[in-house]
């Protein structure tokens, strides 16, 4: 099954319409949620739902809105999350709301009176005491039809660069120089600006939603891989500095430190089973330890330890093979569990794992 970006929507047949659900609703029972099902058919089936490739029956979405499915874009989301950030923004500061912002209040308030509202979009509002903004347009009497005039709207001043198909205000200057490398998916774009806006909004830190957290983790894990435009864009808003690169060259560091510690813990390990055991300490090596020293040896046969590890593993006889003897390890006994000599032939080991 392929999503397709022209044509009639697909219908499901009600077999293979239950086959997907019974796999979602295994894993909302265990999980709580519907994201992250590691399957591929499950992956492209939830993808073709939210973009309305598949037509489904009232029945079908009764049952997946049972376990609390997402029905939303990940730019449809973003789009609320901008609109919901701006209103906490200009209740906080006082200023007027206008016409749009109007309406998605009014949009809101009859998803919730119809519990179509998410549990975590009603904390958010109950969080900026939504009930007790009026109703400010009272020739609203039903719920737009269109599925995206709830998700979100763009406010501001900034004029946006031709081709946004929301009319987004956090686009590029027309004379931008980082114009011409801005070739961005369109949607993907859209969804960007919107978490964006979202956080240049000067966001109370208890209203702060999980999704734009992750979003923020996700621009900070991955700032020197966006565009230019995008790092420029954070560097407004304070991420993407010199502070945020340090952050991230100690949490490197520390990692590396970590690393270290842990090889020498295992060499300590390793060094006290020789102690211990003598000469055939290798046959008595626990099996991690054990899977820990083939790694080691595999690295060490193809130099790519440093010179002190490769000191410290000969340390305990552990040491490289070479296609030709060494004299160091011709003097060792044909007994050794480390080497075996025989006539006319290199050195070679035996492996005990």
């Amino acid at each position: 099954m392929t999503s397709s970006s022209t044509g009639p929507p697909l219908i499901l047949s009600p077999e293979v319409f239950r086959a997907r659900f019974a796999i979602l609703r295994k894993h909302y029972e265990r999980n709580g949620h519907c994201r992250g099902v590691k399957n591929g058919r499950i992956t492209d089936f939830t993808s073709m739902v939210r973009s309305g490739t598949i037509q489904l029956a009232p029945w079908q979405r009764g049952a997946l809105e049972s376990i609390e499915f997402d029905f939303e874009t990940h730019r449809q989301k973003a789009e609320w999350l901008a609109t919901f950030y701006m209103l906490s923004h200009l209740l906080r500061m006082g200023h007027t709301i206008d016409d749009k912002m109007k309406q998605w209040i009014h949009t809101q308030k009859l998803r919730h009176l119809h519990n179509k509202l998410s549990k975590d979009r009603v904390a958010l509002l109950n969080n900026i005491h939504f009930d007790s903004i009026p109703h400010m347009l009272q020739d609203v009497v039903e719920e737009p039809r269109n599925s995206s005039d709830n998700t979100g709207i763009f406010l501001g001043t900034t004029p946006c660069h031709s081709g946004s198909p929301t009319g987004a205000t956090t686009s590029l200057p027309a004379q931008s120089p980082f114009g011409a490398a801005h070739v961005i998916p369109r949607e993907k774009r859209t969804a960007w600006d919107s978490y964006f806006q979202a956080l240049r909004t000067n966001i109370a830190a208890d209203l702060v939603d999980a999704d734009l957290r992750t979003w923020i983790r996700e621009q900070q894990v991955n700032y020197h891989s966006l565009t230019e435009y995008r790092r420029e864009r954070l560097k407004e808003i304070g991420l993407g500095s010199s502070d945020h690169e340090d952050k991230l060259q100690r949490k490197r560091t520390k990692g590396m430190n970590q690393r270290t510690l842990y090889w020498d813990d295992m060499w300590e390990d390793l060094k006290a089973c020789r102690d211990h055991h003598g000469n055939d300490w290798l046959s008595t090596v626990p099996e991690e330890l054990g899977k820990w020293l083939r790694r080691q040896r595999l690295l060490l046969d193809s130099d790519q330890l440093s010179d002190a590890r490769q000191a410290k593993l000969a340390s305990i006889g552990i040491v490289p093979i070479y296609e030709e003897g060494v004299s160091a390890l011709a003097t060792k006994k044909s007994h050794d569990p480390l080497t075996m000599t025989a006539p006319h032939q290199g050195i070679r080991r035996v492996s005990l794992y």
